[in-house]
């Protein structure tokens, strides 16, 4: 009977060890994948998360995670030290910071995208004017209403650190508005918050990016922006030296990982993607200053 109990034992432990070890291999294989940290502008949200979804169905060996934040406040992390492989900008200044500062592994930033600013009103205030594009008198006309006393609030970025603040500080700069409106302007902590703060009805019209304004059918576009003190709004990306402690042949895995996920943000799957988002796809490069290798 004693031997019984014991073969019995032995037996569950067998069938116990059968059924874990698929789930040892998986673990084992996860922890063997490549990993990249990409750290993206928070207007890109919903375009990154489609873009790694479909590189790592195409490189299954490979694990892609996704940092989003303002721009400013991602060049500022890598610039400490903060380990990221990819920066997608929403600016060239944040990422000329950051290549001035000699992170960029050397190479030169492709711009990957553009995209669009635009005067948003909260739902409540009736819009029913076409929207203001190619007129300047008439986007002019656009900036001028938020100086009316049914807007007490206005939604913007902090020029400091969010690009589409940025922008949207020196186009009322350029109008000589912005000193007008400064008791008016609610600086958010990136794009992303200005528009939340707009649909919560916290602020009456927000400055954001086209590509945000489409997350939310029922918000009225007065006036949009392609260029802004002559300059397209531009999206470029870069390679990152990291200053993670890895082997040789870590490191070098690791930036061809990089170099690969970089050329397939240029392929024909990603420009879809991109332009399925509301970004216009361009892949020229970008003219940095200065720079040093790190």
């Amino acid at each position: 009977m004693v031997m019984k109990a014991y073969s019995s034992d032995n037996i569950q432990l067998l069938m116990l060890f059968i059924l874990l070890l698929p789930l040892v291999t998986l673990v084992g294989c996860e922890s063997g994948r490549q990993k990249l940290q990409v750290s993206a502008a928070a207007s890109m949200s919903e375009a990154v998360t489609q873009l790694v979804e479909a590189y790592e169905t195409r490189h299954p060996d490979i694990q892609v995670k996704i940092h989003t934040a303002a721009s400013g406040t991602i060049a500022s992390q890598i610039i400490k030290g903060a380990p990221v492989d990819v920066f997608i900008s929403a600016s060239k200044y944040h990422m000329q910071r950051v290549f001035e500062a000699g992170y960029t592994d050397g190479n030169v930033p492709v711009v990957l995208c553009t995209n669009s600013l635009v005067l948003v009103y909260s739902a409540d205030i009736a819009q029913k004017d076409p929207i203001a594009v190619d007129d300047p008198t008439r986007k002019r006309s656009k900036l001028e209403q938020l100086c009316w006393s049914g807007i007490e609030r206005v939604g913007m970025g902090n020029p400091a650190y969010v690009p589409a603040g940025r922008y949207a500080a020196q186009l009322l700069k350029s109008e000589q508005l912005y000193s007008q409106l400064q008791d008016k302007l609610v600086f958010a902590g990136s794009v992303r918050q200005a528009l939340a703060w707009l649909e919560a009805g916290e602020v009456d019209a927000a400055f954001v990016y086209r590509t945000d304004a489409k997350l939310v059918p029922q918000l009225s576009i007065a006036a949009e922006w392609k260029v802004i003190d002559q300059r397209p709004i531009q999206y470029p990306v870069a390679i990152i030296r990291s200053e993670e402690h890895l082997s040789d042949e870590r490191l070098n895995s690791k930036r061809a990982a990089a170099q690969d996920f970089l050329t397939f943000l240029q392929s024909h799957t990603a420009t879809a993607i991109l332009k399925s988002s509301g970004f216009l796809p361009a892949g020229t490069t970008v003219e940095m200053k200065g720079g040093v290798n790190k």
